[in-house]
């Protein structure tokens, strides 16, 4: 493990350390989250047909390109030019 794989922050009286620890916490779980629907997106429809994916979701013929496409977009901001290696570095509480 290399010296910046794991990050120490104080957050016991520390309103800072805490909101450190929270944003990380929060960025790693919509990643998780964005990555998890892009994939299930990908086997509901084959980003041309969408109402599979219409249905699933309860939305109106013609919308799932919408909801595809913004899930879409969202992986590839999230995901675009940070290497998943860059994401290796973890955040944890040190009291």
């Amino acid at each position: 493990m290399a010296a910046n794989d794991v990050v120490l922050v104080t957050t016991s009286g520390k309103t800072l350390g805490l909101q450190v620890v929270s944003a990380a916490n929060q960025l790693r779980s919509v990643k998780t989250s964005v990555n998890d629907l892009a994939n299930i997106f990908a086997h509901l429809s084959d980003g041309v047909t969408f109402s599979t994916l219409e249905a699933q979701l309860g939305l109106s013929a013609g919308q799932g390109t919408v909801i595809y496409a913004l899930v879409n977009t969202l992986q590839s901001q999230i995901n675009g030019s940070t290497a998943v290696t860059d994401f290796s570095t973890k955040v944890i509480t040190a009291n």
